[in-house]
């Protein structure tokens, strides 16, 4: 009986001791994970990137696992100068990758946080000095916009118009030459017919703006793109010694300090309440015009309906004289009775006494008519 027992016992010994060293001799690397074999800190072989049931010495060798995912950094809020001398907050974020375990390991302990503060120290310098030498307008145009706003500038250019430019639509993908002419064929064709129903009101204006439009376009030499390509470049090359891939760099936020925000908003509100005042100045201007145009055409209509009146007045009064002269000629009695008829109905009425003598031509007039009866 005794016997039995040991034996169960040490089966299960041996059936534990079995388990402890499968155990440590067998390690799972997931899919989106890679791993390095280390003996006593020091590397072993090569870094294992396939997926699966992999085995290693017991208790002396380790897996170290790192991921194989892409990974995301993203720097600390930073003021930085531009050329022009503005302070501005700049937050980057990167994307990055680890390709080299074994350096990975080697340089940064295989530290996920050791390996962030590495970008940082790398990162920000890079983006204080490239930022620094560039405008903020540079660094917030898209290299996009500044192409197609460009072309149009030459194309208008070479027309000789103003075209306004907030007509071309601006997309996150380049136009062909040809859309692009299409394009501005039709913001050429709306605002001619624009002019032609409103008529050339703010020509001035649409001139000066266009003209400053195209200073600020020509001025513009890199957009926002190529600023954080120079950047990206530049920080790929120093973090791959880190075993580090370096897949993107990106601005992500600019914006002012809060001291200089408000008065950045102050100049735009500015700005644009000139520029308002102008347009009020202008179609003042133009509604005084056309006001004169209208008073001008008014006087000109009423002048001639009152010299119209007058003739037609004049006409009929000839008409009426030879009209009377032609009826007294014919018979100057009748005639002379006829208008004595006229002037006694319109002044005398039913309530009007009349003393009349007896040798009074109306007397005798009155007098026939009664012995007529």
């Amino acid at each position: 009986m005794n016997t039995k027992l040991i034996i169960i016992i040490g089966a299960l010994v041996v059936a534990l001791l079995v388990i402890i060293v499968l155990s440590g001799s067998l390690y799972i690397v997931d899919e989106s994970q890679q791993a390095v074999i280390t003996q006593f800190g020091k590397i072993i072989g090569e870094p294992v990137t396939e997926p699966g049931l992999h085995f290693k010495a017991p208790f002396v060798q380790e897996a170290r696992m790192f991921e194989k995912r892409v990974l995301d950094w993203e720097g600390e809020k930073t003021v930085i100068k531009t050329v022009e001398q503005k302070f501005i907050y700049v937050e980057v974020y990167a994307r990055w990758r680890i390709t080299d375990p074994k350096l990975y390991l080697q340089t940064v302990a295989g530290s996920f946080e050791v390996a962030s503060s590495r970008l940082d120290a790398i990162i920000d310098p890079i983006v204080r000095d490239f930022i620094a030498k560039y405008e903020l307008s540079e660094l917030v145009r898209s290299d996009t916009e500044r192409v197609i706003y460009e072309r149009v500038i030459r194309g208008t250019s070479e027309a000789g118009e103003a075209v306004d430019v907030d007509v071309i639509p601006i997309t996150a993908t380049t136009l062909t030459e040809s859309e692009l002419e299409a394009q501005r064929q039709q913001a050429l064709d709306e605002e001619a017919q624009a002019r032609d129903e409103t008529g050339d009101i703010f020509g001035d204006i649409d001139k000066q703006e266009s003209q400053l439009f195209e200073l600020r376009a020509r001025r513009i030499e890199r957009g926002r793109f190529h600023i954080t390509q120079e950047i990206f470049r530049k920080a790929k090359e120093q973090i791959t010694r880190f075993g580090i891939d370096l897949i993107d760099v990106r601005i992500l936020r600019i914006n002012y300090q809060p001291e200089t925000r408000n008065q950045v908003y102050n100049r735009m509100i500015s700005e644009r309440k000139r520029v308002t005042a102008r347009y009020i100045s202008q179609g003042q201007q133009k509604a005084a015009e056309l006001l004169g145009t209208k008073d001008r055409m008014l006087r000109e209509i009423e002048s001639k309906a009152e010299e119209q009146e007058l003739r037609i007045l004049g006409e009929g009064e000839a008409t009426a004289i030879a009209t009377y002269a032609a009826a007294y000629n014919r018979d100057p009695d009748f005639y002379k009775f006829w208008k004595s008829l006229e002037t006694l109905k319109a002044t005398v009425d039913k309530d009007t006494w009349i003393i009349l003598s007896t040798d009074s031509e109306f007397y005798q007039i009155l007098k026939s008519l009664s012995a007529m009866r």
